[in-house]
């Protein structure tokens, strides 16, 4: 499925850091997470490049580790002893706050 992304109320969506911007993003995910994880491309975030994700979980209730898979480009979801959320799971619930930094 997808991630919804917003800018959060509290902060300026980007910065810029010498070469780099900086992007701040709220994250909500959707009703069916997809093994492997949900797309997030540089171009989701008006980048060229992303070097580095930071994540923050805001919301959930039931404990989940989110990190950023470099390779294949995806935001994947952890619980328990970091084992990756089943296929189809409703991570509705799920909201986390990225800063991205990137061209």
């Amino acid at each position: 499925m997808a991630l919804t992304l917003t800018n959060p109320s509290s902060q300026t969506p980007h910065e810029v850091w010498g070469r780099n911007r900086v992007v701040t993003k709220t994250v909500t995910f959707d009703n069916s997470y997809a093994t492997g994880g949900e797309s997030l491309l540089p171009r989701d975030l008006g980048l060229a490049e992303i070097h580095a994700v930071y994540v923050s979980e805001v919301a959930g209730g039931t404990p989940t580790v989110v990190q950023y898979d470099y390779v294949n480009r995806k935001l994947v979801a952890l619980r328990g002893a970091l084992v990756e959320v089943a296929n189809g799971v409703d991570l509705s619930a799920l909201v986390v706050r990225i800063t991205v930094i990137g061209l």
